[in-house]
């Protein structure tokens, strides 16, 4: 009796292990479709591909290599939007019809504000990439929802730097936004009141695919500005328009507040602007020294081309490793693909990023995060950033 008992219990427990291992064998290898959207050609392309890298980097780094999460294998799926809303939309909808749950990406902040309604409509996670128009998550934006995120800095976060270059006040101040003519100048227009009520804000915006700027150089002088901030994203015409305010005698005579851009921008802005300008930064190779931007710097110097003295990281790699880490951090919050567990996964979550403590804001979905004052120093030949001034909790305002 005792011995059919016994036996009976193995040949439960075995079974039992059997239907388990069958189970957990079949959630290995249940496919989860992400969808990456963003700019790999036009003129973004530069900050697209560190974008696009550093997620891939990621979701590796994050997976341990295997690319599975709570039982699900990710299949990464890339789509191309060169800059184009409506091609971002077209793609957006075929991911849809491909049964995506999660799409992350776009460094344009035209194609984010065309996505993020769409990830409402039909019910998917959507972590935007570096595109930095606020009103992508701001709450009670006509674009903004449950199920839009940011995987990167937003436009007032850009502008937080300015107070260092105007000292203790800005009371009275005048402050002058040089920008591109599209959604991405716009956001700055429209954010820095918010961010200096008691300063008379002036906004110029300029269309970024001229070969001339010397009458806009003009006008901006002209505008008398105690400071000045330059958002400029078209990497084919910043040496134009930065020859320009040089020559119309802006650089020099006025205090300028400009983005330090991607590695490949350094020797023009470092042999056109030198010293002369305060620069707001999200991210420059080896500022972070934090394990996961380690990690990434001693694997970034394995790839095979890779180029001295960044081997590759870039302004916008950090956008892709949150995408991945957030990626990662919701599946890991629904086995099943269910995008409200997802979203609740999210939502208030505070983590080591690779640039360091970040937190999603849970009211607004906004990337609370480090950001960076740097300036750029010759050495030899090159021209390399140096960080100024940290501001490790660099948070947009709430409304």
């Amino acid at each position: 009796m005792r011995k059919t008992l016994r036996r009976s219990l193995v040949l439960a427990i075995a079974a039992a292990l059997a239907f388990s291992g069958t189970t957990a064998a079949t959630a290995a290898t249940k496919n989860v479709e992400v969808s990456v959207i963003s700019s790999t050609s036009g003129g973004l392309k530069p900050f697209g591909d560190a974008y696009v890298a550093g997620f891939e980097w990621g979701l590796k780094y994050f997976t341990k290599g295997t690319m599975v999460v709570n039982g699900q294998k990710i299949v990464v799926t890339k789509y191309d939007d060169g800059g184009l809303p409506d091609t971002a939309t077209a793609h957006f909808k075929t991911a849809v019809g491909k049964k995506s749950k999660v799409v992350v990406g776009t460094v344009s902040s035209g194609v984010a504000v065309a996505l993020a309604p769409l990830a409402a409509q039909n019910k998917v996670l959507y972590i935007s990439g570096p595109a930095k128009q606020f009103l992508i998550t701001q709450k009670g934006s006509p674009f903004s929802n449950k199920y839009t995120f940011r995987s990167g800095v937003q436009t007032e976060q850009d502008l937080i730097p300015i107070k260092g270059a105007l000292g203790a006040t800005t009371k009275g101040k005048r402050i002058v936004l040089f920008v591109e003519d599209n959604a991405f100048g716009d956001a700055y227009i429209a954010a820095a009141p918010k961010l200096f009520p008691d300063a008379t804000i002036v906004g110029q915006k300029v269309k970024g695919t001229q070969t001339d700027y010397t009458a806009d150089a003009l006008k901006a002088r002209q505008a008398n500005p105690d400071v000045m901030f330059v958002a400029w994203s078209n990497t084919a015409t910043t040496l134009a328009m930065w020859t320009a305010l040089r020559q119309q005698g802006v650089l020099g005579g006025v205090k300028i507040v400009t983005g330090l851009a991607n590695t490949a921008a350094y020797p023009v802005l470092g042999a056109i602007l030198g010293d002369q300008v305060v620069y707001s930064n999200s991210y420059f190779p080896g500022v972070s020294k934090s394990p996961i931007a380690q990690a990434l710097a001693a694997d970034y110097k394995n790839v095979a081309g890779a180029v001295a003295p960044y081997y590759g990281e870039d302004l916008f790699t950090p956008d892709g490793v949150n995408a991945a880490q957030m990626v990662v951090r919701a599946l890991g919050g629904s086995r099943n693909q269910n995008v409200d567990q997802m979203v609740r996964a999210l939502e208030g979550w505070k983590f080591q990023a690779m640039k360091g403590v970040t937190q999603v804001r849970a009211s607004d979905h906004a990337l609370v995060q480090p950001m960076y004052e740097a300036k750029l120093v010759r050495e030899g030949s090159a021209w390399v950033p140096k960080l100024v001034k940290l501001y490790a909790n660099a948070a947009p305002p709430t409304d």
